[in-house]
């Protein structure tokens, strides 16, 4: 697998902040993103594309985005980004190549006004030539990608309700030397492992888990005009291949999901809506798909609690 640099990938608002708290809470998530990605490149014994012929894209993006990050005096920042270099020293030079073709998704991520500058035409020639050479080597190429709101996400929290739309969770490219290919933005395994949380919320419990109410994609979620969300019970929620809603809880917090079933579940259930365990939660709020609770007044109604079963 070849893994391309998101230029945004160093970026975290409130770094930079005076007040201390929301600094150390952008530290906090840089931390994590490179936790994920160092994860990530070590697992799948990836290749970062370090460079195309003589241009160095890793530390083009390092020297503009990054090189400041080393002031912080900060333990496991500086191991985070030191791992990161260690992959940057095992990564990949690949010969460039002619851009005859197009891609799609490149201006999103790279002519963000946030950069003060276009990566435009430096990423395309770095996409280009992952592209081509994957193609030649049998393998992957991946997008290794943060979400930045305004630029590849959107909010969409209402009514107290959170919900995040991701605007780009794949680029494209049709260049010569090589097939149509389609490159996924990833930032954590998990993105790897379950494609459709790429656009999804990686909070959805899938049906590779533990649980009996996984959540299940629609079939062509990949495909931007194939509805994955949308409005019910006046909230912003994901919609899944069997008519169910999705939404975070309007309470705040907590590591579940408010579910409202379908006709067909709710009347073999007995309730029209379930509290699902989120995935990722922590071990005292049970396993991801499990009934995470269910309303003292609604305990009397359950009728059954086999779940449901996504398709293969």
């Amino acid at each position: 697998m070849l893994v391309v640099l998101d230029p945004g990938f160093f970026r975290e608002e409130g770094i930079d902040s005076a007040d201390h708290p929301t600094r150390e809470a952008a530290i906090r998530r840089l931390i994590g993103r490179l936790d994920d990605a160092n994860r990530l490149l070590a697992r799948h014994n990836a290749g970062l594309v370090v460079a195309v012929d003589t241009f160095i894209w890793f530390d083009a993006i390092y020297q503009r985005e990054a090189r400041a990050l080393e002031a912080i005096e900060h333990r496991p920042l500086k191991q985070g980004l030191d791992r990161l270099r260690q992959h940057r020293r095992s990564g990949r030079t690949l010969p460039g190549v002619p851009l005859r073709g197009q891609m799609w998704g490149v201006p999103m991520m790279a002519d963000w006004p946030g950069f003060g500058r276009s990566w435009r035409a430096e990423l395309e020639r770095v996409l280009a030539a992952s592209v081509v050479s994957a193609a030649g080597r049998g393998v992957p190429v991946v997008f290794l990608c943060h979400r930045i709101h305004g630029r590849n996400t959107a909010e969409r929290s209402a009514v107290g309700v959170e919900f995040v739309e991701v605007l780009r969770w794949r680029l494209s490219a049709s260049i010569a030397g090589a097939p149509p290919t389609r490159v996924p933005c990833v930032g954590r395994l998990r993105h790897l492992d379950v494609p459709w949380t790429t656009r999804l919320d990686g909070r959805l419990p899938d049906r590779h888990g533990p649980g009996l109410h996984p959540y299940c994609p629609p079939a062509r979620w990949m495909n931007s005009k194939t509805a994955v969300s949308g409005t019910h019970q006046s909230r912003p929620c994901w919609l899944d291949a069997q008519g169910q809603w999705w939404a975070r809880p309007s309470t705040g917090g907590g590591y579940h999901w408010d579910v409202w079933l379908n006709g067909a579940h709710s009347q073999r259930i007995g309730l029209s809506q379930l509290n699902v365990t989120q995935h990722g939660a922590p071990p005292g709020e049970g396993a991801p798909g499990d009934l995470h609770h269910v309303p003292t007044g609604k305990q009397h109604a359950i009728k059954n609690t086999s779940g449901w079963h996504c398709p293969p």
